[in-house]
């Protein structure tokens, strides 16, 4: 599987930048021809400051109250939220994207085994400098994602990095309100299409 990564500028939907140095590194030696990942790598939304793109949740951060808690849902990736984004509608899936953030909670209300999240970036560490470089544990991870049929199925048998939140993580019982909340506001906004549509079709 060939992984194909962009590189997202001004208005697009998130600020990918970085991603296009992604390209000859992660394809280098697999000459395959088959169907491409689309590797999201959205550690910074358009600069960590314009969240206009992400799902505001209303809640903060369990580590930081002063910061709001966003989500970076991937179905706006595989709907095509935004029209000028250069891929076509359900071109990718959960089988072939995967999102890459420091940040489990953002990836939330995303299905499982669709991101992966390495540890948070520590200048201290020289470790995380070389992540990306030959033979980085990143970039070696990454590669095996583009040789491999299925990106759920292979983040499933290969754990990296911090693990995704699940019902066993110790603040559950503050994250699934957050699921919980969204998933109602989906519910809602269904049943508001279902009236709208009737009340025109009334009229």
């Amino acid at each position: 599987m060939g992984v194909r990564a962009f590189q997202l500028k001004g208005d697009d939907m998130w600020d990918l930048t970085g991603m296009v140095a992604y390209n000859e590194m992660l394809n280098a030696g697999t000459g395959s021809d088959l169907e491409e990942a689309l590797v999201v790598d959205s550690i910074i939304a358009r600069g960590g400051e314009d969240m206009s793109y992400c799902t505001v949740t209303g809640c903060k951060t369990i580590d930081n109250k002063d910061k709001p808690l966003v989500l970076k849902e991937l179905k706006r990736v595989w709907n095509k939220d935004e029209p000028d984004l250069p891929w076509g509608q359900g071109e990718f899936s959960p089988s072939n994207t995967l999102l890459v953030d420091d940040s489990p909670y953002k990836a939330l209300c995303n299905p499982p085994n669709t991101a992966i999240f390495p540890e948070p970036y520590n200048y201290m560490n020289q470790r995380d400098d070389y992540s990306l470089g030959p033979g980085g544990d990143l970039r070696v991870y990454l590669q095996r994602i583009a040789a491999a049929d299925n990106v759920q199925n292979f983040v499933r048998d290969n754990p990296f990095g911090q693990k995704s939140i699940t019902e066993s993580d110790s603040n559950w019982n503050f994250y699934v309100k957050i699921v919980d909340k969204m998933e109602k506001q989906i519910v809602d906004q269904v049943e508001t299409k279902i009236v709208d549509e009737v009340e025109r079709s009334l009229g």
